[in-house]
């Protein structure tokens, strides 16, 4: 096992300078006109709006906003793509806010709620579930042909997680895991699980009771629950979990721990990286295994760079500076 903590210094400022030189020329010489690369969006609840996470990997900020038409309460970033669902209390339902080369629009999601507790989206983002904390939504085709294809009456459920192609649907319900096929759930665990995420055809759990990541199998039938990693391999406080694109890794947020996991599923393997901030979560931005690992609340905004061989911790400083 081994512990990185990635120590940003004077170097990489000159180094960030140098990117955005490279960058800007090479703008400049194919269109006559040069914008900074998006690394992607993150909500900023302060400016109740969506801001861009402008750079690359190891030079990043997030100095602009989206010119958003509204105001926004809350909002749940798509992964890989340029769109969110967002809320604010006056439009009495959720936005579908989408941002091209011409611009920001915000438009009425007819048929779902006036906002949520929680908004997830599938690995793709074409699809979410949508929870007010006393029922959920399934929507599909999103976001130019969204479709409500089920709703489900479910109050209190936390820790949600939609599959791939969107038929399955888990959450957590006063200890139970709970897995949704059709209209009526089955308990496939118990435990205090305070994140999930779908692999494939298969779900990871983590246990922030007990600190242990599980990856359950054979979700059709009888789930077969394998122990990934524990206390043991560094889980200490687990908030969020997501996999890789390939679905040959697993990685864990560690709140209390104040580091990130990279689970390499089939042997097992564990490499933790230390960081100098709480994760609470695994949002995906562009690229093979980036994420932001805080929110725009937390005093250290930072992201996870966990592709390659050596997985980085890249602190962002933000407008006005950190929160």
């Amino acid at each position: 096992m081994r512990r990185d903590v990635i120590v940003v210094a004077a170097a990489s400022c000159a180094c960030r300078i140098l990117i955005a030189i490279t960058a800007a020329s090479t703008g400049l010489a194919q269109s006559g006109k040069w914008s900074a690369p998006e690394l992607g969006h993150i909500f900023d609840p302060e400016a109740r709006t969506i801001r861009i996470i402008s750079g690359v990997a190891g030079a990043a900020g997030i100095d602009e906003t989206l010119a958003v038409p509204r105001k926004l309460a809350g909002a749940a970033i798509a992964p890989h793509r340029n769109f969110a669902l967002g809320f604010n209390h006056e439009d009495g339902r959720l936005l579908i806010i989408r941002w091209t080369a011409d611009g920001v629009t915000a438009e009425p999601l007819e048929g779902a709620p006036a906002s949520f507790e929680a908004a997830v989206f599938n690995a793709e983002g074409s699809a979410a579930a949508v929870s007010t904390g006393e029922s959920v939504q399934i929507w599909t085709g999103l976001p130019d042909a969204p479709v409500l294809t089920r709703e489900l009456a479910a109050p209190g459920l936390t820790a949600l997680a939609l599959s791939d192609d969107a038929a399955l649907l888990a959450a957590v319900f006063e200890g139970d895991l709970l897995l949704w096929s059709g209209d009526e759930p089955r308990v496939i665990a118990h435990g205090a699980y305070s994140a999930l995420t779908f692999r494939k055809a298969e779900l990871a759990a983590a246990d922030a009771e007990i600190d242990q990541v599980v990856l359950i199998r054979n979700l059709a039938g009888e789930p077969e629950l394998t122990v990934l990693a524990g206390p043991a391999e560094g889980v200490a406080g687990p908030a969020a979990l997501a996999a890789s694109a390939d679905g040959r890794a697993l990685f864990v947020a560690n709140r209390r721990g104040r580091s990130l996991l990279a689970i390499e599923i089939e042997s097992r393997a564990v490499i933790e990286t230390a960081c100098e901030c709480e994760p609470s979560t695994l949002a995906p931005l562009k690229g093979d295994a980036l994420f932001a690992v805080t929110d725009l609340t937390q005093e250290q905004f930072a992201l996870f760079d966990a592709a390659g061989t050596d997985a980085r911790i890249l602190p962002i400083p933000t407008a006005g500076g950190n929160r």
